[in-house]
């Protein structure tokens, strides 16, 4: 264990807890059993909330064979007692958090495309299941399987070598934190702040554990594997349970024995000390079971319920206790009362205050028990106790006077023995005035019997008599009663018939309800349906008033576009009318140029007529308009057609030029400056009218 326990507050729980750092010895000891990795992780596990695996260097096969001995844990640890091997699944709610520690790191966190990735996602990468069939594979795979299967929450981070001295590795832990690599303290930090956020209590079975919750786990878990068995998690938890159900039972009775104590401190004057201590009761035990459910790990558990009755038997008996306790003090200090009170009594026994009067004893012996009965709480037995006291002093009393009295009660013997004489003969003079009356009541019960005799023949005519009329009666109730089954039989025909119109006239009305039911839905119907076809209607009617008005306005924009239209068709007219008068001017052109052609073919600008191929060169350098030089080629002329007769007439007067003697040159200079200014006359005359035809293309 490491330190002390850290006080650590995350969003894991509303208020801050403690952790404790525990470091178990390393996996895959060579002096070992084979069962000793298993032993050691599944401690680790099942008592931790977040599991630190640190290793060296990068996750690879190696590092993940090493927890093959995980294959095997779900045969190491039962979820109950009648399971042979737990499911992975079920056991994963018991396993903590899993966070995969890589030391000495020194690889590039990259995926296999070069993009940079987090540590988590390079061990997901890792433990991803690897393509294949073979047994090989499937070894790998089920490891894998396991491991993601068991710890659903799992994280990864890696660190630098702290420093590249072997020798100061070796004693790191002296070394000042200026010798160690910058890198790997800033990691340092980032894990510690790591681990603070991810840690939390330790939950088992939906219940946060204190720490003798976590003992008590440690102690069952050890306990099982000491002795060579498998860990049972149900066990486990019901040891848990009834040492937690133990101590709160305990801890709920010191409470309850303290309330009980604080009560009798404050009632111990109080009269009704027994009656307020039974309403006191009913609500400790209330109190005492919420506490104890409040506390418990699982308050619907068989053995929480158990406690719970066992805390109540025990509650009931210190009930008792305390009310055996409480009554034999109120008893003594109720003798202490009377004796002091009774000896007052006794001193007037001895005069004769009570003898002459006894109601004067019985009174103050009333005041006495009134005066106990006020002043003494009521506890088991107090007024037989009070009782008993009073029937002693009576008993006392009446020793004390016994000798005193004894002549008085001979003497009033006597007088009793007189007085019963004087009654004996009363009642002998009774006697006799009884006979008389025996005598006297004989006679008249004689007379009482005859009259009897007569009433008895009476009686017997009568009888006759009312038998006749009871056999009358029956014939007129039969005779009533044929009449009321005949009358009954036409009211219920009647009845019926009037049921029957009843019905048909509540269902005509019904159907008329109906009727107007569905006539009102359907008015309602209609109305609202003409008040949607109103507002649809205006809408419509504003609507097509914004058309209209849009429709004035694109009508006015369209007939300015129209005028403009006009305008430039009357433009396009005039250029139209213009190109025509091109047409005609290009006509005469044509036949001017043809004219020219016909002339520069027949006058004489070859020379002499037997060498038609000798160009004067004085006609060359006129058109080029240099001396110095001859012309090669025509001069350029922008935009001329090569299919254009102007073209052709340039080229044959170039021809003519070539071949044209010297003497003559002179006498066609005017000549070519002439045709050079009507070749670039036809060729804008020709822009134009193709500028135009456009023009016409387009407006059209």
């Amino acid at each position: 264990m490491w330190s002390k326990p850290v006080l650590v507050e995350n969003i894991h729980s509303k208020e801050k807890f403690y952790t404790f750092f525990i470091d178990t010895e390393g996996l895959g000891a060579y002096d070992e059993e084979i069962n000793h990795d298993s032993k050691i992780f599944l401690i680790a596990i099942l008592i931790s909330s977040l599991f630190i695996l640190n290793t060296f260097g990068n996750i690879d096969e190696n590092a993940i064979n090493s927890l093959s001995f995980i294959i095997n844990l779900s045969k190491t640890i039962k979820l109950n007692q009648f399971s042979n091997e737990s499911n992975p699944d079920e056991l994963s709610a018991y396993f903590p958090s899993f966070l995969w520690l890589l030391r000495d790191f020194s690889l590039k966190l990259e995926d296999t495309f070069g993009n940079v990735i987090t540590a988590k996602q390079y061990l997901e990468n890792a433990l991803q299941l690897q393509k294949g069939s073979s047994e090989t594979i499937e070894e790998k795979n089920k490891i894998r399987k396991l491991i993601t299967t068991y710890f659903k929450e799992r994280d990864c981070f890696s660190m630098v070598r702290p420093i590249e001295n072997e020798i100061d590795l070796q004693n790191l832990q002296s070394l000042d934190d200026t010798l160690i690599r910058k890198e790997f303290l800033d990691q340092a930090e980032t894990l510690r702040n790591k681990v603070f956020k991810k840690v939390k209590p330790k939950i088992f079975n939906n219940k946060t554990l204190s720490g003798s919750m976590l003992i008590e786990l440690l102690d069952n878990i050890i306990d099982a594997i000491n002795k060579g068995a498998v860990p049972v998690i149900e066990n486990s938890w019901k040891y848990m349970l009834h040492n937690e159900s133990l101590k709160n039972m305990n801890i709920c009775l010191l409470k309850f024995r303290n309330r009980i104590n604080e009560f009798k401190d404050k009632h111990k004057d109080n009269p009704n000390f027994f009656k307020d201590l039974k309403k006191f009761k009913d609500e400790m035990i209330d109190a005492t079971i919420q506490d104890f459910k409040r506390e418990s790990i699982s308050s619907d558990s068989p053995e929480t319920k158990e406690y719970i009755d066992k805390l109540k038997t025990k509650i009931q008996q210190e009930f008792e206790k305390f009310n055996d306790d409480n009554s034999r003090l109120f008893e003594n200090k109720l003798n202490d009362e009377i004796d002091k009170n009774f000896k007052k009594i006794y001193d007037v026994f001895e005069t004769d205050k009570y003898i002459k009067n006894y109601n004067l004893l019985f009174k103050d012996l009333e005041n006495l028990k009134e005066l106990l009965e006020t002043s003494i709480p009521d506890f088991k037995n107090k007024k037989e106790v009070i009782n008993e006291k009073i029937i002693n002093i009576i008993k006392k009393f009446i020793e004390v006077n016994l000798v005193k009295n004894k002549l008085n009660y001979e003497k009033e013997i006597t007088i009793l023995k007189n007085e019963n004489s004087n009654q004996q003969n009363k009642l002998n003079l009774k006697n006799e005035e009884y006979e008389k009356l025996k005598l006297e009541s004989s006679n008249v019960l004689e007379k009482l019997n005859t009259a009897y005799k007569e009433l008895k023949l009476k009686e017997k005519t009568f009888e006759e008599k009312f038998g006749q009329l009871l056999t009358e009666k029956k014939k007129v109730n039969a005779t009533a009663d044929e009449k009321i089954d005949s009358m009954k039989i036409e009211m219920n025909s009647k009845i019926e018939k009037l049921k029957f119109d009843l019905c048909k006239a509540e269902a005509d009305l019904k159907n008329k309800d109906d009727y107007l039911r569905m006539a009102k839905f359907s008015e309602d119907k209609m109305n609202a349906l003409n008040s949607q076809k109103l507002e649809y209607l205006e809408r419509e009617i504003l609507s097509y008033k914004e058309r209209i008005d849009s429709l004035k306005y694109d009508n006015a924009k369209l007939k300015s576009t129209v005028e403009e239209q006009y305008e430039k068709i009357d433009e396009l007219k005039n250029q139209l009318n213009k190109k025509s008068l091109l047409e005609m001017e290009n006509e005469r052109l044509k036949k001017d140029n043809e004219n020219i052609l016909m002339k520069s073919r027949s006058s004489n600008l070859f020379g002499n007529s037997n060498n038609p191929l000798e160009v004067n060169e004085g006609l060359i350098l006129c058109a080029s308009g240099n001396s110095s030089n001859k012309m090669s080629s025509p001069t350029k002329i922008k935009n001329l057609d090569p299919n254009s007769d102007a073209y052709t007439l340039l080229e044959l007067l170039k021809e003519v030029l070539n071949n044209q003697s010297s003497e003559q040159n002179n006498n066609l200079c005017g000549f070519a400056e002439s045709v050079k200014n009507m070749v670039e006359r036809i060729s804008r005359e020709n822009e134009e009218y193709i500028v135009l035809n456009k023009v016409s293309s387009l407006s059209k």
